[in-house]
């Protein structure tokens, strides 16, 4: 890294004891950044549903068909 100066790392080690927790940037005001997994989770007749759950940011927008699927096959 020093020889190379890359201007990105992915997967950086943010947690000593839990190497696999990621960063994930929000852009809120309060914090910007949040730590932990992120899910997509579904209702459905009172019952709480995870459709996709990730410790790496994700784009809902690029999941929500596959999940609408998903749904439709369940139900």
């Amino acid at each position: 890294m020093w020889e190379t100066q890359p201007n990105r790392i992915d997967d950086p080690i943010v947690n000593l004891y839990q190497s696999h927790i990621r960063c994930i940037v929000r852009g809120k005001a309060g914090s910007p950044y949040e730590f932990g997994p992120k899910g997509a989770v579904s209702k459905v007749n009172g019952f709480l549903h995870i459709d996709e759950i990730s410790f790496d940011n994700f784009n809902e927008s690029l999941t929500w068909k596959s999940i609408v699927e998903t749904y439709k096959e369940n139900h």
